[in-house]
This record gives C-alpha cells, structure tokens and sequence, in this order.
C-alpha cells in the first residue's frame, strides 16, 4: 500500500490533538484542509485541522 501511496503522490500529515496532545497520522481527502475535521483516538476529541501559523495542529508531513 505505500508503494502505491507514493506513486500517487500521496501525503499522510501528522497532527496534534489539542486537549491530551497525542500525535497522530491523518490522510487527507481532495479538498481544503481547513474545512477538515479530525476525531482523536485516543481521547475521542474532535478538532479542525488548521492551516495558519497561530493555531496550526499539523506537525509534519510523511
């Protein structure tokens, strides 16, 4: 499967849930980031995966 992810030019993002700051891997869909809305794992919190500096959730891309 990452062989395939790869030659599509597919990006998995890591983002940070903001209440027990866990780190976790998301794909993200076609279409805007910032109207996205990621459910946490671990503590079930849903947050907006954020674009702009002051309130950005992503951590890196893998």
């Amino acid at each position: 499967m990452k062989k395939l992810a790869k030659k599509r030019g597919k990006k998995m993002l890591t983002v940070k849930c903001p209440r027990c700051k866990h780190n976790m891997k998301y794909d993200p869909k076609p279409g805007k980031i910032s109207q996205k809305v990621k459910k946490c794992v671990y503590c079930g919190h849903s947050f907006k995966i954020f674009i702009s500096p002051d309130k950005n959730r992503i951590r890196k891309m893998i």
